[in-house]
Formats: structure tokens, C-alpha cells, sequence
């Protein structure tokens, strides 16, 4: 299994936060604003504070003490969809318990909320 380190994380990060932007105001530079969605070592990547409590999800099998909100795992798992899966081609698949097919679809196929 390949590891990713927190520096490629904060890249991922920068470049998805992106979308984050038109929900937040304007006005929304300083720390008190920032939801702290994704948060490494206890500082928050985003606006670079430290976290004392975060109420994101635990992700250590990515990069040790990282933690996401649940906007931010939705977010990095569209994102990795749509980069990934878009860019090779795949398919999604949906089996039952006894890895009996019951629908595929080409990722290209999906729609934004899918």
C-alpha cells in the first residue's frame, strides 16, 4: 500500500479548498472562521492553527494524526474520483455479499451528487 505524507496532503488540501471558497465570506481570513476540516499534528492545514479538539474522523492509515470532518472526506473522496477515476477510465461496482454483480456504471456516467 502506497503512503502519502502530510506535504501531499496540504497540496491536495490547498487545491480542494478551492471549492470550499464561494461558501465561506469574504471576510472569513481570519482563524475564528475556519471550520479546521482538515487538521494534521493538531494545526489545522487550512489556516495553520493549532487544534486542541477537532470533530473530524480519524485517518491514520493515510498519514499519522490526521484528522477530516465529514465535508472533507465527502470532498477528498469526490475529488479522488473525479481525478483518478475519470483520468483511467474506470468502472464503479456494486456487489452483494456473495460478490454477485448487481450494477456497474462508468464513472463518467455519474452524476455530481453520485
Amino acid at each position: 500500500m502506497e503512503t502519502i505524507s502530510m506535504r501531499e496532503i496540504t497540496s491536495l488540501v490547498e487545491k480542494i479548498s478551492l471549492e470550499f471558497k464561494p461558501a465561506i465570506k469574504e471576510s472569513s481570513s481570519s482563524c475564528s472562521s475556519c471550520g479546521h476540516s482538515y487538521v494534521g499534528d493538531g494545526v489545522c492545514i487550512v489556516c495553520k492553527s493549532t487544534v486542541n479538539i477537532c470533530k473530524g474522523r480519524a485517518f491514520v492509515y493515510l498519514v499519522r494524526r490526521l484528522q477530516l470532518s465529514h465535508e472533507a472526506a465527502t470532498l477528498m473522496k469526490r475529488f479522488t474520483t473525479q481525478y483518478y477515476c475519470l483520468n483511467e477510465k474506470k468502472l464503479h461496482l456494486v456487489l452483494d455479499l456473495d460478490h454477485t454483480l448487481l450494477h456497474s456504471t462508468a464513472v463518467s456516467g455519474l452524476s455530481k451528487t453520485e
